[in-house]
């Protein structure tokens, strides 16, 4: 029987009690079936079988429906939503000026953003999922472990790497030389939609920038601060930088 810490997470995930007592079903029986978990529940097939479409798109269980993922699965899926929540509310915070602006007719949204503080920094990290264009391409300049530190790599690798990919965004990484992360990860580039190379030498210990697009994200690590530059002649020119290095490194 689950515990009530572990049912109180399914329910925080937004499972009603069906989804909850199929989804126990799976972590206990040895090798579960549609017609044995419908039995055991008291449900129709059909039911399961909507059940565990749902498990899958929560991300709960395996591409075989039948096959549950590690139960640690459910604390990157909470962060995931944590991450959102806070996302909103900063996030609704930081456009205020800009959303009165707007009703009383004044101004207009600025070229240049800044987002202070890790929870800004964050929502940002956040946000580039939702508005970076399907197959759009990433370039990252010097990332580095500090990065991941404030990001919270299993939250990065298990669950914003797969929604980048989702969306068929690639990304090319000119990675720092001390960035042992992606040195590891380097196998499961093809897989992830990824090209990594490494800089000979660090111009900078910390800190990143990434572009896409018209956008520049300036990743300060050390404050930590993002800052947002929507402008299309810097995107054009930092493509530029990044590619001379990249074409310059086997």
């Amino acid at each position: 029987m689950l515990s009530k810490n572990l049912k109180n997470a399914l329910s925080e995930l937004g499972l009603d009690s069906e989804n909850i007592n199929v989804y126990e079903q799976l972590l206990t029986l040895k090798k579960p079936t549609i017609t044995e978990i419908s039995g055991n529940i008291g449900t129709y097939r059909r039911k399961v079988y909507e059940v565990l479409e749902n498990l899958f798109e929560v991300g709960l269980v395996e591409e075989n429906h039948l096959v549950p993922k590690s139960p640690g699965i459910i604390a990157t899926l909470l962060k995931a939503k944590q991450y959102k929540l806070n996302s909103s509310l900063v996030g609704f915070q930081d456009e205020l000026p800009n959303i009165l602006s707007s009703f009383f007719q004044q101004g207009r949204s600025p070229d240049i953003r800044v987002f202070d503080g890790v929870n800004k920094f964050l929502y940002l990290f956040n946000t580039i999922l939702d508005e970076i264009e399907n197959n759009q391409e990433i370039l990252s300049f010097n990332e580095g472990d500090d990065l991941y530190e404030v990001w919270d790599l299993d939250y990065f690798l298990s669950y914003w790497i797969q929604i980048r990919v989702k969306k068929g965004v690639n990304i090319r990484i000119l990675a720092n030389s001390e960035n042992t992360t992606s040195k590891k990860e380097l196998p499961k580039d093809k897989i992830l939609l990824r090209q990594t190379k490494f800089l000979k030498k660090n111009k900078a210990e910390k800190g990143c920038y990434w572009v896409f697009g018209s956008k520049i994200i300036l990743w300060d690590t050390a404050t930590p601060k993002a800052v947002l530059i929507d402008n299309t002649l810097l995107a054009t020119m930092f493509q530029a930088q990044f590619e001379i290095i990249w074409e310059a490194i086997p």
